[in-house]
């Protein structure tokens, strides 16, 4: 069911017990009032962000995507669009990992620090206020999932605050496994999505994501000082030892900007109250269903 009002009547009318994706936040929170259902809250480990097709000339330089980022107010994106649930992210690793890095280079809502950038990087305004510079145009695509009803506001506030620092947004539609197809193969400019820039709660490497031949490299990012850390940990076993290694990666991470990071989600799972033997003060919610042997029904 991939459209999240589908998956609350489900609920609601007793077909599923269960959703292993979130609802709408605000269907989610409706059911911490009703005694039949059981909420699980933590933070996810996936961050909600644009990826960005760093192959492209109007995307390939960092100040550009530095400049993105210090224009979109995520903070507001948040308590506006999110009702709230959710931090922003300032790494590719959450912050309930082992292996955050907590002192990172931040970027705060600042446009006129981001026209700055964009100034002494060479991107002129043309004459209809969006920048150039030998002769491209600071414009792009964002590509959202057809139905998705959650993400595509957020690209729409998007739209608004980058156009006033003079980029170009447009807003499209695609199947998602279009979209996957696009930004894997770097036919495609933009979208948004969440996705996990290390493999699990516990584990750190973002080779499929961050390495220049990673499966799902959606950015097109390629760096090799990126690419030698991220095979350096992958051979590091004592933890304190690999957490050097996935400072670099994350600093890096940071300066680079390949992709808009906006913010780790608060996951709500629902259950129906028949659902016995859950986690109790779960830290993850990848963690759910890989015990989902230990679980068991009862009849209300």
């Amino acid at each position: 069911m991939p459209e999240p009002s589908v998956r609350t009547i489900a609920l609601q009318t007793g077909t599923a017990d269960s959703t292993v994706w979130p609802l709408l936040v605000e269907d989610s929170l409706a059911f911490a009032e009703d005694p039949n259902f059981v909420l699980l809250r933590t933070l996810g480990n996936s961050i909600k962000h644009f990826p960005l097709n760093n192959s492209l000339p109007q995307l390939a330089e960092k100040e550009v995507r530095q400049a993105m980022l210090h224009a979109i107010d995520r903070q507001r994106i948040i308590d506006d669009l999110w009702q709230g649930v959710a931090q922003v992210a300032h790494s590719n690793i959450p912050p309930s990992s082992f292996y955050y890095k907590s002192d990172l280079k931040q970027y705060e809502y600042d446009p006129e620090k981001a026209r700055g950038i964009l100034d002494a990087a060479g991107w002129v305004p043309g004459a209809d206020g969006i920048r150039e510079k030998d002769g491209v145009r600071l414009a792009f695509t964002i590509t959202t999932i057809t139905g998705d009803q959650a993400r595509r506001p957020i690209a729409e506030v998007t739209q608004q605050m980058l156009a006033e620092i003079g980029i170009e947004v447009q807003l499209a539609e695609a199947p998602v496994a279009s979209i996957l197809e696009g930004m894997r193969n770097g036919t495609m400019d933009s979208s948004i999505f969440n996705w996990t820039y290390n493999t699990g709660a516990v584990e750190p490497d973002p080779f499929g994501t961050l390495h220049s031949t990673g499966g799902n490299n959606f950015n097109q990012f390629k760096n090799a000082e990126v690419d030698r850390l991220i095979e350096e940990g992958l051979k590091i076993v004592d933890p304190e030892g690999r957490r050097k290694v996935y400072d670099q990666i994350q600093e890096i991470f940071v300066e680079e900007v390949p992709c808009l990071y906006l913010q780790f989600d608060e996951w709500i799972n629902v259950f129906s109250g028949r659902v016995k033997g859950l986690p109790v003060a779960p830290k993850a919610s990848t963690e759910y269903y890989r015990r989902a042997n230990e679980w068991w029904l009862e009849d209300a």
